[in-house]
């Protein structure tokens, strides 16, 4: 069954490149429905809190024609949405890559879809 309310690649939202870092990695997020339209935001350090089970993430707004920072609580509401979208599409399709909090070591993928480890990036 599609969820329709669910955030979604390309309904509300598309990965765009940044063309002056050199790391292929590096994606800004353009809003493309809502309230935020236009607006392009840029995920920093995510991991996950095992004690409270939640995701951890910080971002900054790289442009917007409304003046939407950070500190809004709806733009930060939307902006988890699209973060679990996008971590739901890495592993599905095999890009996400884990590693360890405390030594940045590299943990193996598990294709499964079920690797629950503490820090993604890319």
């Amino acid at each position: 069954m599609i969820n329709v309310d669910k955030v979604s690649e390309d309904i509300h939202y598309e990965l765009i490149p940044v063309e002056y870092v050199d790391n292929d990695a590096a994606w800004d997020v353009r809003i493309l429905r809502g309230e935020f339209t236009e607006t392009v935001l840029r995920f920093g350090t995510i991991s996950f809190d095992g004690e409270s089970e939640n995701l951890r993430f910080d971002f900054r707004v790289v442009e917007s024609p409304s003046d939407a920072t950070s500190e809004v609580v709806e733009l930060q509401e939307f902006a988890a949405d699209i973060l679990e979208d996008i971590i739901e599409n890495g592993i599905r399709d095999g890009k996400v890559v884990t590693r360890d909090r405390d030594n940045g070591e590299q943990i193996a993928r598990d294709t499964s879809g079920t690797n629950d480890t503490e820090e993604l990036t890319d």
